[in-house]
């Protein structure tokens, strides 16, 4: 889900008033992206793997064929990095109940346990600033610049039909 909720405007005085606004156009605005832990699994499912939040951090937790092991459970806590377009899941350290893990193992399951969304998609241009764990999912903060709204998407701001809400 993509929300904008804040932003800076201006539009003309006489298409307010004549209520003629066919597009608002934005300099800057902040959005916000949530990705649910429910959608977030359901793209892991095919990989075998799942994340809750866990004490204010993100868990993935899994099973990996790996060399010299063979099947094993795995878990990893995880570092949240967000680009302009897409959010990776990284494991700060691996564990297994194998126990200790040989290096190349260790290493195959660090990639295993790595998850790349792309949200390249974002509709006018949103690219993604930070995210963090919420309750129900990742709460990902989003910017987009110099994009122009159609009137209708953004509806009136105190009730009055035609009102596209403050002028500046």
């Amino acid at each position: 889900m993509l929300r904008f909720f804040k932003g800076k405007l201006r539009l003309p005085l006489g298409d307010v008033t004549n209520g003629t606004v066919r597009g608002i156009p934005v300099r800057q605005g902040r959005a916000a992206v949530s990705l649910t832990y429910d959608d977030l699994n359901a793209y892991l499912a095919p990989r075998r793997l799942h994340v809750a939040p866990d004490n204010g951090a993100l868990l993935v937790t899994g099973t990996a064929q790996l060399p010299l092991v063979g099947q094993v459970s795995l878990s990893a806590p995880l570092r949240i990095a967000t680009s302009g377009d897409g959010v990776t899941l990284v494991p700060k350290v691996v564990h297994s109940l194998a126990g200790a893990l040989p290096a190349p193992a260790r290493s195959l399951a660090v990639d295993l346990l790595t998850v790349r969304v792309s949200l390249r998609d974002l509709p006018f241009g949103v690219r993604l600033d930070s995210a963090h764990v919420a309750s129900d999912g990742l709460a990902i903060a989003a910017s987009a610049n110099d994009i122009t709204l159609p009137a209708q998407a953004v509806g009136p701001a105190d009730g009055a039909a035609g009102n596209p809400g403050p002028v500046s």
